[in-house]
Formats: structure tokens, C-alpha cells, sequence
């Protein structure tokens, strides 16, 4: 008779299943530096050729260049008469651009470049600490490769910049509500998170704030805290979000000296403070 004996492998001497990658896991970061580099490559892709994006906050932002009042508000003209219809943050790292490259097209789109990859790499982050890696991965990669993300990074418009801090607000609020809960780490990611989401007021207004009550409701119902210190952590982020969404609105009341006038729709001013 005979007997045939079948021996398992030894773990020690196989390959690692990721062994042509590198190394198990190595995929990962190699995947979202790909991501990464193909939202880089769509979003700056002749950007020189793209003119001056939207020549409503395009003009803005070389008005904005003159002075010191006019970056503050974000005055529309040099003479600092009337403002642009939006806060003026969304502009402030065009004329920083600006500043150090000179006036072109490019130089006002590279923020904006800069930004939405940002983006991308933060929705990354978020996402892989309640889905995984895989959904990490494919949501970065949707998120680069919708239309309507392209377009408006390849624009001078403050969507970019809002987009980015919304995305922040989301991982900073993922963090706030994970296990193990530490309470005081907690409490400082939801203050994060309103900070952000304040600042985004101060991009594009009340758009921003499109998802305070999900953030809310989302912590009310998530948080392992007990509810007495759930409500209190939600009454200090409100205090949070309402001084850094309303502290523009107050420099603009308290400024001492002239200021432009606080302009409403696109070449149609009127007061909205």
C-alpha cells in the first residue's frame, strides 16, 4: 500500500498575496497617489488656456490686489466702491497666487487645483474610517472623475474652496464620533468640524451650512457620550460655528475707516448685511 502524506505550506516561505506590489498593503497608498495624480492632471490640464475662469471674481481678484481694504472685502473694482457678491475668502489664496506668480489665468486656477486635490484626499480619509480602503479608493475616484468637480476646479468660482471645507468638516466629524471614545478628543474634532464649517460661510454663505442639521442629528445619535454631554458638545460647536461664520460679518460693521459698499447679486449691488 501506499500512502500518500500531504503537508501543508510552510506560511513562512509563501508569498505574500501583494508580493507584486510591493508588499502587503503597499497597493493602498500607491492607489491614492494615483487617484491623486489623475484629479492633478484633470484639474490643471492647460490650465493656461482656460483664460481668466469666471471674469466676474477673476477682475475681483486683481481689485483685491490693490490694497489692503480692497483683500479684506473683496471689493469687485480698484477703487474699492462696491464688493463681489460672495465673502471674500474663497479669493484670498488667488491673490496670494497673484502675488507671488503675477496676473494670469493660470496663476488665479492653481489654487483652485491645489484645492480640489485636497479635496479628493480628504473624502479618502473620511470615508476609509467607516467603509474601508476598497470604498475609500472607488469614492475618491468618482468624486475625481465627476464631471461637475472637474469643471468647477478648472474655474475661479468659490465652490472649490467650500467644497474643500465641507469634506474637512465630514473627517473632522467622523473622527468626533469614533470608537475608542476619549471625551475630550472627541469634543476637539466636532469643534474642528464647526470651525470648518463656519469658514465655509465666510466662502459661500449659508450654502455651507446645507449640513449642520445632519452633523447634529448624526452626533446626537452616534456619539457613545452621555446625552446631557452630547447636547453640551453641540452647544459649544454652535458657539463655534456661529464666531467663525459671523466674524467677517462683524469686521464689516466695526471697520473703522471707509469700506466698500457689501454687494449683493453679480453686477447688481445691494446690502446683505
Amino acid at each position: 500500500m501506499v500512502t500518500a502524506t500531504l503537508e501543508a505550506p510552510d506560511r513562512a516561505t509563501a508569498p505574500p498575496a501583494d508580493a507584486a506590489l510591493g508588499g502587503p498593503g503597499r497597493w493602498r497608498p500607491l492607489a491614492l497617489t494615483a487617484i491623486c495624480t489623475v484629479a492633478a492632471v484633470l484639474y490643471a490640464w492647460r490650465i493656461g488656456t482656460e483664460g481668466w475662469g469666471n471674469p466676474y471674481y477673476s477682475a475681483a481678484v486683481k481689485s483685491m490686489s490693490a490694497s489692503l481694504t480692497n483683500f479684506v472685502f473683496g471689493s469687485f473694482d480698484p477703487l474699492g466702491v462696491v464688493t463681489v457678491d460672495k465673502p471674500p475668502m474663497a479669493f484670498w489664496p488667488m491673490v496670494l497666487s497673484v502675488a507671488v506668480f503675477g496676473y494670469h489665468g493660470w496663476s488665479l486656477l492653481l489654487p483652485q487645483v491645489v484645492e480640489g486635490v485636497a479635496a479628493v484626499f480628504l473624502l479618502h480619509r473620511t470615508v476609509r474610517r467607516w467603509a474601508g480602503e476598497h470604498v475609500a479608493l472607488l469614492a475618491a475616484l468618482i468624486f475625481t472623475l465627476t464631471p461637475v468637480t472637474v469643471a468647477i476646479n478648472r474655474d475661479t468660482n468659490p465652490d472649490t474652496l467650500m467644497v474643500l471645507l465641507l469634506v474637512a468638516a465630514a473627517y473632522a466629524f467622523t473622527r468626533s464620533v469614533q470608537r475608542p471614545f476619549e471625551p475630550g478628543r472627541s469634543r476637539r474634532w466636532l469643534l474642528l468640524a464647526a470651525l470648518f464649517l463656519g469658514l465655509g460661510f465666510v466662502t459661500k454663505m449659508l450654502q455651507a451650512w446645507i449640513v449642520v442639521p445632519a452633523f447634529a442629528l448624526a452626533y446626537l445619535v452616534g456619539s457613545p457620550a452621555s446625552v446631557r454631554r452630547r447636547v453640551l458638545d453641540l452647544l459649544g460647536a454652535g458657539a463655534v460655528l456661529l464666531a467663525s461664520s459671523l466674524w467677517w460679518v462683524a469686521l464689516v460693521s466695526a471697520w473703522p475707516g471707509p469700506k466698500p459698499y457689501i454687494g449683493g447679486a453679480p453686477m447688481a449691488p445691494c446690502s446683505t448685511w
